[in-house]
Parts: C-alpha cells; sequence; structure tokens
C-alpha cells in the first residue's frame, strides 16, 4: 500500500521555554508552541509575563497547579496536531489489497492513544479550572482558558481522524470520476463531521469554550487564536483526487 503523508499548513513548534521577562504577542505563540504571527502586536500590560518560569513550576507543582496542568496540555496538544495534520492519499490498488485492513489497524493505534492523552488533559485542566482564582497571573488564566478549549477540539479531531480511517477498513468511499482523471482519495479538511456523535458534541462544546476565551480575553492573541479555532472546520472527508506517482 502506498500512503502518501502530506504535513498541512505550517508545523507546529517545539515548545519554547516559557519566559522570565516581559514579551509581546509573539512570546504567547510561543509558549503554546505555535508559529509566531508575523502582525504580532504589542499585550496589555496586566497580560506581561512575571518572574515565574517553567523550571520553577516544575519545582514547586503544589504553588502552581494551573500552571502544572498547562504545561502538560500543551505538551498533549502537540502530540495531537503531530498525529492529526496528516493528509493520507490511497489508491483502489491500495484499498483492494490483502494486508490493508491490518495497515489501517495499525495506523489508528496512534490517534487513540492521543485521544486518551486528551481525556486526561482535559480532566486535569477541569481540576486546574477550580483553582482558577488563586492563579495570580491573567497571563495563565488566559493560557488555562486557550488550553482548555483547544484540548476539546484536538479530542474532537482526533475521532474524526479515527472514524475516517474506519471508513477506509470499510471502504466507504466516494466514487472516482475517470473522466476527470481521478486515481484515488485524499484526506481532506470537511465542513461536516462524519464521525460519531461523541465526536459532534465534543467540538460543540469546544466552540463554546473558544467563544468563552475571546469574551474573557478581548484583544489578545488568545482571542485572536480562539476566533481561528472557532471557525476551523472540524470534519475529515475522503475526497476523489488525481494521484501523482512520485518516482526516485
Amino acid at each position: 500500500m502506498r500512503l502518501a503523508l502530506f504535513l498541512l499548513a505550517s508545523p507546529a513548534l517545539a515548545l519554547a521555554p516559557l519566559p522570565r521577562e516581559v514579551g509581546g504577542a509573539a512570546a504567547v505563540y510561543r509558549e503554546l508552541g505555535l508559529p509566531e504571527p508575523k502582525d504580532a502586536a504589542d499585550l496589555p500590560a496586566d497580560y506581561a509575563a512575571d518572574a515565574v518560569g517553567s523550571d520553577d513550576v516544575k519545582a514547586s507543582p503544589d504553588k502552581y497547579p494551573v500552571r502544572v496542568a498547562v504545561l502538560a496540555a500543551l505538551k498533549n496538544l502537540k502530540n495531537a496536531r503531530d498525529t492529526t495534520r496528516l493528509d493520507l492519499t490511497v489508491t483502489p490498488a491500495d484499498v483492494a489489497s490483502t494486508a490493508f485492513g491490518k495497515q489501517i489497524h495499525k495506523l489508528q493505534e496512534r490517534p487513540a492513544v492521543v485521544a486518551l492523552e486528551l481525556e486526561e488533559a482535559r480532566d486535569a485542566l477541569a481540576r486546574a479550572a477550580a483553582k482558577r482564582d488563586a492563579e495570580p497571573s491573567k497571563r495563565w488564566r488566559a493560557h488555562l482558558d486557550y488550553a482548555t478549549a483547544e484540548v476539546e477540539f484536538r479530542l474532537a479531531l482526533c475521532h474524526e481522524y479515527n472514524s475516517s480511517l474506519g471508513h477506509l477498513r470499510t471502504q466507504t468511499l466516494p466514487d472516482l470520476d475517470a473522466g476527470k482523471g481521478q486515481t484515488g482519495w485524499r484526506l481532506a479538511s470537511n465542513e461536516t463531521m462524519r464521525g460519531g456523535r461523541i465526536a459532534r458534541d465534543t467540538v460543540e462544546s469546544a466552540r463554546k469554550s473558544f467563544a468563552a476565551v475571546a469574551e474573557r480575553h478581548p484583544g489578545t492573541p488568545w482571542a485572536k487564536l480562539a476566533e481561528q479555532s472557532k471557525a476551523t472546520p472540524a470534519g475529515l472527508a475522503w475526497k476523489p483526487v488525481v494521484v501523482v506517482e512520485l518516482r526516485p
């Protein structure tokens, strides 16, 4: 089977150490493990970074429960992006091969594990949210709010991704149009979710959480990110394409 792997959009950056100095919006993106925008603006003063770095948080976890949960969730989110940002391409010959079912089953193992990690992160963030008022940093409270919404959204995507792989096993695929030269299918973003109710309910909860982020932190990078994620389609679908063979 030929599974061609393509990265979608810009890859997530490795998590940067949290700064001890006051930074602009670009620093917020680095802290969240996201690519920095070209138009990063200054932050409102009340969202400035404090003198507590990630090493301080790890050294005194009981003192910083919100920050501990957020740091763990950011690692889980990076794993989720790396797992669900794959654009898979298959051909009828792939689907007809005897080993195809086993290969798809193997591919489904990773998103299943990541989904469990995200569920644990979601629970940890919920526990941290109960201590939100004790967190003095408005910046970290914004991190908490955004991470909570993004974990829900990525969890929904994991379920949708796994469901899409299942459609390969059941060969639930659209017809190919030979007249258009279509020779295979590629997994692509789709407005409508085709997975189960759990995925749809989870993404609906995520969108409400994103709306809350934008309301709580207007005019900030977190609000901008929340608006972007809220508008991002959560569905995936196998779409007919012209598969180009890559030759060495």
